[in-house]
């Protein structure tokens, strides 16, 4: 449960144009008017925004990354941001850290997030990226 009071970041190199809360939502302040974002859903499930900056196309990008990188400390530099309850839709602070892909993938495992028919196509981009880290 989300018992702490929300809080708000500045989202980085979005010139205060954006802001994430530690408990998953967005607000903008683009054209003068402050408004909370609604999110769209990508094809694995993860609830993201469009963001634009100045002089940039609108890139997406994942809530729970937003919220990764403004509250949750990343001191052994991970790239990948996980949920540890499993639960996508979770993006409070409280539930995500940071993960290397090996330790993401292992998580999944151990906590039955993998169904019988992607178990296999995991272990063959695992062994693929780890093919591409020894080349």
């Amino acid at each position: 449960m989300n018992t702490q009071q929300e809080q708000w970041k500045a989202i980085a190199e979005c010139n205060g144009e954006y802001y994430i809360s530690n408990h998953g939502q967005v607000k903008s302040y683009k054209f003068g008017k402050e408004r909370i974002l609604k999110p769209g859903i990508t094809s694995k499930g993860y609830p993201f925004v469009m963001l634009s900056i100045k002089s940039q196309k609108a890139k997406l990008n994942t809530i729970h990354k937003l919220v990764g990188m403004a509250f949750v400390d990343n001191p052994n530099n991970k790239p990948q941001v996980n949920h540890k309850d499993g639960n996508k839709l979770n993006n409070y602070f409280e539930n995500l850290e940071w993960m290397t892909h090996q330790e993401n993938i292992q998580h999944g495992w151990d906590t039955g997030l993998f169904d019988d028919k992607r178990k296999k196509l995991v272990l063959q981009q695992f062994y693929i990226d780890q093919r591409r880290l020894l080349i």
